[in-house]
């Protein structure tokens, strides 16, 4: 356990220093290929030894896949997964990794606004992701979700305060907890979990973040 810890620390400081620094698809290319194994989100296990004790024949969708490391995990318990990302290198990664355990899956290569959903998903994840979007698109992706979800089903996600670095530099949006719960109770979402969590960590090239995290588990009415 406290490896895994030690792990995810590593990446967020990884994050930290990639989206201060990229200046070209090479080196986002090149932070996906040193994220792989390293993205291990506590959100997702807390999800997943409460709500999915059968593992079996449900279907996920993850916005947001980066180097697949939470999508391999859910392949390789049976489970058929939409990997979403606006890398062509996280398609290429994930297809690899794919391959070794023949993981039921796709990948499309989409922003969130456009990602083509079919049927209902169980298990909707988006870690590290929705933030960097369009805020303005934030209610259609959400909406687009709630009608692709079914009753139980499961919405994990993070999202980024006023106070984050990323926000106040105008690289990612922020929102407050009233509004997440607006939206998401708009949309027939319970919130069942809300952790706001407000730390300090610095890059690899010494640049200082404040992070200011909102940790979401919904489930759908």
């Amino acid at each position: 356990m406290k490896y895994k810890k030690i792990r995810l620390t590593i990446y967020l400081l990884l994050l930290a220093t990639y989206h201060f620094s990229f200046a070209s698809q090479d080196e986002w290319r090149s932070y996906l290929d040193g994220s792989v194994g390293k993205n291990s989100y506590y959100l997702y296990q807390q999800v997943m030894l409460k709500s999915f004790v059968d593992n079996k024949n449900h279907r996920a969708l993850d916005l947001g896949a980066g180097a697949g490391d939470i999508d391999i995990d859910l392949a390789g318990r049976g489970w058929d997964v939409t990997s979403v990302d606006n890398s062509p290198r996280s398609g290429e990664i994930i297809s690899e990794r794919m391959k070794y355990i023949h993981g039921k899956f796709n990948f499309q290569l989409s922003d969130f606004e456009h990602t083509k959903l079919q049927g209902n998903y169980d298990l909707i994840l988006s870690f590290f992701s929705l933030p960097f979007g369009n805020k303005n698109n934030l209610p259609i992706v959400i909406k687009r979700i709630s009608q692709h979800t079914h009753t139980n089903a499961v919405f994990a996600a993070t999202f980024f305060g006023n106070e984050h670095t990323f926000v106040i530099n105008a690289q990612a949006f922020g929102i407050t907890k009233d509004e997440i719960y607006s939206l998401l109770e708009t949309n027939e979402f319970q919130i069942k979990f809300f952790l706001n969590r407000k730390y300090t960590q610095t890059g690899l090239n010494g640049e200082v973040v404040n992070w200011d995290v909102l940790d979401v588990i919904a489930e759908k009415l």
